[in-house]
């Protein structure tokens, strides 16, 4: 037989070629149209699964006994045998020859596709029937992954009393070697064996080749993430193995189909691809990894053994990846191994003698959360599917890992720029999930998981509402959903405290009392621990409100870059401070140039208006009651819509830039639930807005005007 390439597997020593080739493309819609009783699925045979598990080794590359079989006009097939016209045999054989794949495979093929198709029967293996068959050839063959990852996301949901169908045959193609086959697949894959087609393919040939097989890596490790996710745990010799197939393949440099594909299709394409591929790695390791086990272990709630708890282990893997780059391909599974290393006790006796952790850290340092956030940037890693969101809980895990593990806690002592970088990771994350955001808040409060998570979310109050950014944004992003948008106007609207500058140097002993902890120093203005007010403190950070005199309060101890504050015992309704300071910052801006302080704080402002109501819509009508006029100077904005309002007429001024664009979107979709709630109300406040303005009757403002009228007469 000739040497086995491309896509196909070599054939074995004892000719199968009455194996039935399963319609794995039916099969698939079969396991994903199944109700809840899966076992309505009658084609999840012993057979079909071994099939499925053995991901593309059944596709056997050309071998004499096929050949002769073929030839003789009569091919055994399962339990049958199959007469084959001399027509046909020509046309499966040229197939065979130009797919080099298995002569009766090709034949199989070539019925199938001239049947579903309502082709005439070939009397000749022309470019275009070649062509037809290797799509369809193409099209089985994902479709087999398909039904591995299908199967496997059934499994892993519980789906009903048929779980258990999916159950048993995950079980099942386990035993026949899946863990072991899909790692064998990416490797050939990443081997460049499969990037080019057989030899002598057209360029238009080749492209597809290759576009198959990034395809199928893609497909791949999806189903190695899932088997890893939940169902079986990596062994530390797997974990090398498939973390050097990846670094040869796709990590340290550019997958060989990648190459092959940039040759005849556009740049963006072939790099969107890449990243993916690169995206999928970092997230397998990370979950074969088991983090969340390991620290489950380790903080009491649980005694399970971790296989990567023993000297050799902890060696090999640290010094394999101390040899990977620090880029943004390797960053994402540096930095988890090197916080998986910081969360182990150094006098542990499964360490090894004379091991630091220091090295590793230094790696994940050069990469830093930047390469955590390119990874959250790849489309793969994008929307509402159920396996994007399996990614982003073992990513949102990590995150909350590494803020426990590397001390980050509690943010204030952050430099801006990281904190901000922190709620960058932490807005990617959490976009279009929310079931995740709903996980947060159903356990935020618990010593678990979400703890480190809270903790951010804490850190970023205590500086509210002087430095309203970070909780602001940080809100926004954890309000996917309406149970959650529901759990985050609930939390600002009950604040246990307002943070505002420490008092100016020349009033200071006039205006705190420090307590017995406390250090105060009036000439340097600097204050730490606790304090009393001696009198009624006001603050244009609360707006119509004040700090009663007698009113404790701690002075925090920040980082070098941020003003110090005081977190003064004052509950509050931040809605109501946020409301304000919206009507505030839009009147500024009106009358003049915002700071870059405070468009960050109104951009923040419209951001979390804007994820609250689209998520949770039906707050919006009991929003557009609220009332500020008591906490602004006259003639500001009084409500919500008011101020969204007169916030879109100021940011419509810088509309030509690409920030201006996305900050006038985001006014957008906030007033678009208000429209819903008061419709004549929304259009008589923003039709001003330069943004709709126009000649009368004409434009948006036309049409409008035209809609509000026809509901008038009606």
């Amino acid at each position: 037989a000739p040497a086995a390439p491309a896509l196909a597997t070599r054939a074995p020593d004892a000719p199968r070629a009455s194996t039935v080739l399963p319609a794995t493309r039916a099969l698939f819609y079969a396991i994903e149209d199944a109700a809840e009783d899966a076992t309505s699925i009658g084609k999840l045979t012993d057979d079909a699964l071994a099939f499925v598990a053995s991901f593309g080794e059944g596709y056997r590359a050309r071998s004499a006994e096929s050949a002769r079989a073929l030839a003789s006009g009569e091919v055994p097939y399962g339990d049958k045998a199959l007469k084959v016209s001399e027509t046909l045999a020509r046309v499966a054989r040229g197939c065979a020859e130009r797919l080099c794949l298995d002569e009766v495979l090709a034949y199989v093929l070539l019925r199938r596709c001239i049947d579903e198709r309502g082709m005439p029967r070939p009397s000749e293996a022309t470019d275009d029937v070649v062509r037809e068959v290797m799509r369809f050839y193409f099209r089985e063959r994902l479709g087999a992954i398909k039904c591995a990852h299908a199967l496997l996301a059934k499994s892993s949901s519980g789906n009903g009393d048929g779980g258990a169908v999916y159950d048993d045959a995950v079980g099942k193609m386990l035993t026949f070697g899946m863990e072991e086959n899909v790692w064998r697949a990416i490797d050939r894959h990443m081997s460049g064996a499969s990037a080019t087609g057989p030899e002598g393919a057209s360029a238009r040939d080749a492209a597809a080749w290759a576009g198959q097989a990034l395809e199928e890596i893609v497909a791949l490790l999806e189903v190695m993430f899932l088997l890893y996710y939940n169902r079986v745990k990596c062994s530390p010799e797997r974990f090398l193995k498939i973390s050097k197939t990846f670094e040869a393949g796709a990590l340290g440099r550019v997958p060989a189909a990648s190459i092959e594909l940039g040759a005849h299709v556009a740049s963006a394409q072939v790099n969107a691809f890449t990243e993916d591929i690169r995206a999928l790695c970092n997230v397998t390791l990370i979950a074969a990894m088991d983090l969340e086990n390991l620290v489950d272990r380790f903080s009491g709630k649980s005694l399970k053994a971790h296989a990567f708890l023993e000297s050799s282990v902890l060696k090999s893997v640290t010094e394999m990846m101390e040899k990977w780059q620090s880029d943004a391909a390797h960053g994402a599974t540096l930095l988890a191994w090197a916080t998986f290393l910081t969360l182990l006790p150094s006098d542990a006796d499964f360490m090894p003698q004379g091991f630091s952790p220091d090295a590793m850290t230094t790696k994940a340092n050069e990469c830093g959360l930047a390469s955590f956030s390119h990874l959250l940037d790849a489309e793969q890693l994008r929307g509402e599917d159920t396996t994007v969101t399996l990614h982003k809980s073992v990513l949102k895990n990590m995150f909350s890992t590494i803020l426990a593990a590397y001390d980050m806690l509690p943010v204030h002592r952050l430099p801006p720029n990281e904190l901000q970088q922190l709620l960058d990771v932490l807005q990617k994350l959490l976009v279009d999930q929310p079931l995740l955001c709903e996980q947060f808040w159903g356990g935020a409060r618990e010593d678990g998981q979400e703890a480190p998570l809270f903790a951010l979310l804490e850190g970023c109050r205590e500086r509210f509402p002087y430095d309203s950014v970070p909780l602001l944004r940080t809100l926004a992003a954890l309000s996917e959903g309406h149970r959650a948008a529901e759990c985050v106007l609930g939390y600002v609207a009950q604040l246990p405290t307002v943070a505002l500058p420490v008092p100016s140097k020349d009033i200071l002993e006039q205006s705190l009392k420090p307590g017995a902890d406390a250090a105060m120093n009036a000439h340097s203005g600097e204050v730490k621990g606790s304090v009393t007010a001696i009198h009624r403190l006001t603050s244009p950070y609360i707006p119509g409100g004040y700090i009663e005199a007698g009113m404790r309060g701690l002075a925090i101890d920040m980082c070098a870059d941020n003003a110090p504050l005081i977190v003064w015992a004052a509950p509050a309704d931040g809605l109501h401070l946020c409301l304000t300071r919206l009507s505030l910052l839009a009147s500024a801006g009106l009358s003049r140039g915002l700071s870059p302080g405070e468009s960050a704080e109104l951009e923040a402002t419209t951001l979390f208006l804007s994820s609250v109501l689209t998520n949770a819509p039906s707050f919006a009508r009991p929003m557009l009651t609220c009332d500020v006029s008591e906490s602004v100077p006259k003639g500001a904005p009084t409500d919500i819509l008011s101020g969204l309002s007169l916030a879109l007429h100021v940011s419509s001024k810088t509309q030509n830039t690409e920030d201006g664009i996305r900050r006038v979107a985001t006014i957008l979709r906030a007033l678009a639930p208000l429209a819903e709630a008061s419709p004549s109300r929304v259009i008589d406040e923003v039709l001003e807005a330069p943004l709709l303005a126009g000649t009368p009757g004409t434009g948006v403002p036309g049409l409008i005007r035209a809609i509000r009228d026809g509901e008038s007469r009606l």
